[in-house]
Parts: structure tokens; sequence; C-alpha cells
């Protein structure tokens, strides 16, 4: 069960405090009372369970109800009501110094009493749950490793939290709260590209600004942050008076980027020098990137081919569809890529260069095409050249070696035969019967003489102009 709410009521006159009391009980409310000022403040101090205090202004020859007002709120936070007879402004405007949630006059009412205390209830408990936020931020900062500064432009303050100085590896205390250590802190190079920053958000040209800055830490190397900075109070006529940032370091982030960015160049290199065309397209079949080569394939700089529709722009108007058709299956997934084959692609000034494709699909983590990543060579003129050999080869073909198997007709096998021409010796010795000659040195004597018989042999003509043998009559002897 919710315990009733306890009010402290100051009111020095018995009588007063006695209606006063009743009142509020009848209405759900504990009441504590107290005469003066001084008892009011150790019943305060003695008693956390006090949700509200009402203190009567005029309290005697003791201390005020404002002095009493005063010490208690220096020690905790609690909601507090003046709640006096005198309406004079110099009693008034006493207590405009002092956080207060009301000034009521004592013969207001039953009504508007009661009413003052239940909207300081309501108003002391967003009051809470905003400090209890902003503890939470600033601890889940702290946490963080991340600096807060909150600056009032109105009254000239700045506040620099304690981690604002301990993620640079000082001390919370060690350097004053002013613009000037702010300044101090900031790199040479960038303290002008903040002031001007700053200098806007003062002004209330933007609401939010965010910079990337050089801070010095206390070792003297300097850190990478990222400051930023938002108006979160105005005055009547809209102008900035209070904002509120944070600074988070970004070493690791910028080392990160700097690398990316590093491969990104050595990629960008790769991608110039590559002798292949490499787009990729999404989803609508728009181009989203292009290397340089593809640049020069298709006859556009990259600023033109760059989200452009591939379809419409550089397939020819004959196959158009129905690579559209193929595309549109292929990202609902009813059809599998086709990784390598060929078409052409329409240039500007209307020629067309033919492109053997090697292709790919990107997917996301669901499995589902998101883009296609295309490698193209352009073998135009390697097609016009095989193209041209495939002509001459046909026209100047040589056939077949030529064989007796393979000839249309036939003729005779060359063998042996007789001498046609008889071989005389130097002497002029004739050749008489049975192979046998004569000496003209006489005395009978012979001797066998080598035949002048010779196997036959076929002389090789020439060749016709396709390759084959042209067949010719036999031939004997040496001729």
């Amino acid at each position: 069960m919710q315990r009733a709410q306890r009010i402290l009521l100051v009111e020095d006159e018995a009588l007063i405090a006695l209606a006063e009391s009743t009142m509020l009980e009848r209405h759900g409310f504990d009441v504590t009372t107290a005469a003066t000022g001084e008892d009011a403040v150790k019943v305060a101090a003695a008693s956390t369970a006090i949700d509200l205090i009402l203190m009567d202004i005029n309290l005697g020859d003791g201390m005020s109800g404002t002095a009493a007002a005063e010490t208690i709120l220096k020690s905790r936070e609690i909601p507090l009501i003046f709640l006096s007879s005198h309406t004079e402004p110099r009693i008034v405007e006493s207590t405009e110094g002092i956080t207060s949630y009301g000034y009521v006059v004592k013969n207001a009412g039953e009504t508007v009493i009661l009413a003052s205390i239940r909207m300081a209830f309501r108003l002391f408990e967003a009051k809470e749950a905003a400090r209890n936020s902003e503890k939470r931020y600033r601890t889940t900062l702290a946490a963080l490793d991340v600096g807060i500064f909150e600056r009032d432009i109105a009254a000239g303050t700045l506040y620099l939290s304690p981690s604002y100085f301990t993620m640079l590896g000082y001390e919370p205390d060690e350097m004053p709260q002013t613009v000037t250590t702010y300044e101090r802190l900031v790199h040479p190079e960038d303290l002008r590209r903040l002031q001007l920053q700053m200098g806007r958000l003062a002004e209330g040209d933007v609401a939010v600004q965010e910079v990337e800055l050089r801070m010095k830490r206390k070792s003297g190397e300097w850190t990478w942050v990222r400051s930023r900075g938002e108006v979160i109070e105005r005055d009547a006529r809209g102008r900035p008076t209070r904002f509120l940032g944070t600074n988070v370091k970004i070493d690791t982030l910028k080392r990160t980027m700097e690398a990316l960015k590093a491969e990104r160049e050595l990629l960008d290199h790769y991608l110039r020098v590559a002798g292949v065309m490499l787009i990729r397209l999404d989803r609508t079949m728009r181009i989203t990137s292009i290397n340089e080569e593809g640049c020069r394939i298709l006859g556009c700089s990259r600023e033109e081919i760059v989200g452009a529709n591939w379809l419409d722009r550089f397939i020819p108007e004959s196959i158009r569809t129905e690579i559209a058709a193929v595309a549109e299956n292929i990202f609902r997934g009813a059809e599998t890529m086709v990784e390598d084959y060929e078409n052409r692609v329409l240039r500007p000034d209307g020629s067309e260069r033919l492109i053997r494709w090697h292709n790919s699909t990107e997917t996301d983590d669901d499995g589902n095409t998101i883009g296609i990543l295309c490698s193209g060579t352009d073998i135009t003129e390697w097609h016009e050249h095989a193209s041209l050999h495939r002509v001459a080869a046909h026209r100047y073909r040589r056939p077949a070696p030529f064989t007796e198997r393979s000839a249309p007709w036939s003729f005779p096998r060359p063998g042996p035969t007789r001498n046609a021409f008889p071989i005389a010796s130097d002497s002029g010795a004739r050749t008489g019967a049975g192979g046998r000659r004569k000496s003209r040195s006489g005395g009978g004597g012979t001797r066998r003489t080598r035949s002048n018989s010779r196997h036959t042999r076929q002389r090789r003509h020439p060749r016709t102009p396709t390759g084959a043998y042209r067949p010719g009559p036999e031939t004997n002897g040496r001729g």
C-alpha cells in the first residue's frame, strides 16, 4: 500500500497551524508542524520522509521563513511553497531568489492551496525525472569515455564534464572550466574551424554542429575527436541561450578509415589497370559503379554512365527484351545466372562492341539477389580477325595428301624394264649376245659388265594450286 504524502507545515500561529493541518489531513496528507524556522531546519534534516514544505514567511523573532527555506534547500532537493498572509511587493520579491514552487496567500481558500500543492508535486516529479535522466546520460557517457560540454550563452559560463578531461589524460580539476581552456586544448589548425562552427551555433544559423578536430593529450600527443553540439534552449525570440555537446575519441575510427581509404585507392588502381570492363548493376538494372576500362569501351565518362539504366542505354534494341527478361528472373530467383556468354553493347555513336562476359550475383544476408557483378572483355577485333581467317581457310584450304587408295584413277606400278639404251665404254666396244662384250685386246678374254638396266622411277610432278599431286606417265632411265 502506498504511503500518504507527508507535508511539513511551518506556521508560528497555533490556531492557523491547527486549521491548516486539519484541512490537509482531511485530503489524505500526513502533516508534521514546526513553529519556528530553526525547528523547521531540524525536522527537515532529521526526516527524509518529508515530501513537501509549506513555509510561512514571518515566523516571529527567530529565523525567517525565507532564511529557513534557503538553509533547507542547500542540503536537499524538496518542493517548497511559501504560504503567507503578506502581499506586499517587498515581501514577495524576497522569495524570488529562492527555488520555490509557488507563493500562496493564506486566505486564498482551500481549493487554491490544494491545487498549488498538487502542482508542486507534479513539477517536482518532472524535475526529478529530468535530473535522473541527465544523471544516467552523464554516467553512460562517462563509461563510454565521452566528454560533455555545456555552454550557457546568456550567463557566459561553460561546463566541462570530468570525462572531458580524463579522456585526454588530465585530472578532472586540473584545469579551469573556461572557454580559454576549451580552446587551448584544440589543435591550432583546427581552432578556427571550430570557432566558426560554434559561432554559427550561437547565432542560431544551425541547430546542430559537428566537426572533427585534434585535441592535445597531457602526454603532448594529439588525439582525434568528433565534437557535436546542439541547441537545447532558446529565448522568447528564438535565439539560442544554451547548448549541449559531446566529444568522442575517434582515433581508432580515423586509423580504420585511413586504412580503408588506402585499400580503396589500391583497388581503384587495380581497376584502372585491369584490361577488362567491370560494372555493377542493381535490381533496377542501373549502373552503380564502373572502372575506367568500362568507360573507354562504352565511350562515355563515368558521370554519364553511373546511374544510367544498362538496358536502355547500352543494350541493342534487338536483344533488349530478352536480356531484361533474363535479369528479372535472376533477381526473382527463378533463373540461375549464366556465368559466361557473349553479346553486343551499344555505344553513343551508334557503333557496337562484342563483349565476352563473366558474371556473378551479389546477395544479401537472406540470400536474395541484390546486384549483378559483370566482368567483360572486348573481343570485337578478335572476332573480326577470326572471321577473316575462317573465310581465308575455306577459300584456300589444303585437302588430304594424294595416295593411290584415295585416287579416283589407277596406273601401272613402276617396275624393272629392259635397258633402252646401251652403255658404251670409252674404247667404243659393242655389246654382244648374252650380255658379253669382247675386248679389243683380243685373246678371247671376256668380262662381265654391270647391267645398265634400272628400276624405272616415277618422276614427282609439281603440286596443283590446291595441293594435290597431278598424275603423269611413267619414265624410264635417268631421264
